[in-house]
């Protein structure tokens, strides 16, 4: 079985399971992973992740700034050893980082992007000059969504070397459920991410507020922690909300996938930060909740390719607190709209974001890369 070499910088992110699921899916390549540190190995485990973080401390030290001059020791030896026939870096960065690997190795190189590394990062002058030689040296890039796909051309790179890719779901672990709000129920809400801008945490908590003030049996739940916590907490924190909204912190996966199956329907009020960082079009949390047949109300940013208004939940204009409200206002006033949205959505998420299928697709896309890779290499 051929082998391909994953390229993450941290493996792995609590919240990067869109990485993590296809690798477990994957069946006609054994995948070695490069990482510069290794992290909540519990919740992702894997047998062959070769870290920069195991070394003893000098020589990690020795390895960490060589490696960022393009002179690997590690990596080079896993490489040689293991004789990978591609790489797949993931985020832009990380396919940066992969050059000159992928040059001493003549090995093809794919660079899937995630959001991050498109919409904040290539601000500055330096990384604009680096995407451009990956976009000119990289074989393949991949994208999430087909807004970003277009953000990415726009970058620079040639609209022949990108495609969108979707991620998917485990059906296994996302059951559906039609949801229904009985007559004594509390409807309950949930709204999940990093406490960051682009999430738009804040406008979801302003809009609950006022749907409040018409419907008092709401409560809404929060999954997630970061940066803007304190100025969340006092958003909640003043009479009629401080009961109504709990914020969850972070969670497990499954705690996180049991929080989707109580709630009635999900919000996610993502915006396009002041530092220009944004989702790029498709919010995972998103495609998981629709899975379980949760309706959504989202945004261009999170919900594009997903959510068509009237059909599989609501979209909303962004940063637009009242435009939300009334569309939460809208979901708790006609609850056979949560079924019927809900039946709507995992249908969709069936067609177009089975984990497996999409799986299959991207060992497509890994035979065809490396396929173009040694012809060109006979060729020259």
């Amino acid at each position: 079985m051929d082998r391909i070499a994953f390229a993450v910088k941290r493996y792995l992110n609590q919240t990067e399971t869109f990485i993590y699921e296809p690798l477990k899916k994957l069946s006609s390549f054994e995948v070695i992973i490069l990482t510069e540190e290794k992290k909540n190995l519990e919740q992702f485990p894997y047998p062959h992740v070769f870290s920069i973080s195991d070394l003893p401390p000098w020589q990690r030290f020795c390895e960490n700034i060589s490696s960022q001059l393009g002179r690997f020791g590690l990596f080079k030896k896993v490489i040689k050893e293991y004789n990978p026939k591609l790489i797949h870096a993931h985020f832009g960065w990380e396919g940066i980082f992969m050059l000159p690997l992928k040059r001493e190795f003549d090995l093809p190189l794919i660079t899937s992007f995630y959001g991050m590394d498109v919409y904040m990062h290539p601000k500055n002058p330096i990384v604009r000059w680096q995407l451009k030689k990956l976009f000119e040296q990289g074989d393949l890039f991949l994208t999430y969504s087909e807004k970003m796909r277009k953000d990415v051309i726009a970058l620079g790179c040639d609209q022949n070397k990108i495609r969108s890719h979707h991620g998917g779901v485990d059906f296994n672990k996302f059951k559906f459920s039609p949801r229904k709000i009985g007559s004594n129920d509390t409807v309950q809400i949930l709204m999940v991410g990093r406490f960051v801008e682009k999430k738009g945490i804040d406008i979801g908590i302003k809009a609950m507020a006022e749907s409040l003030k018409r419907h008092p049996r709401l409560h809404l739940n929060i999954i997630g922690d970061g940066p803007l916590r304190e100025k969340y907490k006092k958003l909640i924190d003043r009479p009629g909300m401080n009961k109504s909204v709990t914020l969850l912190g972070s969670k497990t996966y499954p705690e996180y996938i049991a929080e989707i199956e109580r709630s009635h329907f999900l919000i996610a009020p993502s915006v396009v930060a002041r530092n220009g960082d944004e989702e790029g079009g498709i919010n995972a949390t998103v495609i998981e909740a629709m899975a379980t047949g949760l309706p959504c109300i989202a945004t261009l940013h999170s919900g594009s390719e997903l959510v068509f208004s009237g059909k599989t939940g609501f979209m909303v204009p962004e940063k637009d607190v009242y435009a939300l409200s009334q569309k939460i206002d809208h979901l708790i006033e006609n609850p056979h709209l949560l079924e019927e949205f809900g039946r709507a959505g995992r249908t969709l998420i069936e067609q177009k974001f089975d984990i497996i299928k999409q799986t299959r697709k991207l060992e497509d896309i890994y035979r065809e890369t490396i396929n173009n890779h040694e012809r060109s290499r006979k060729n020259v």
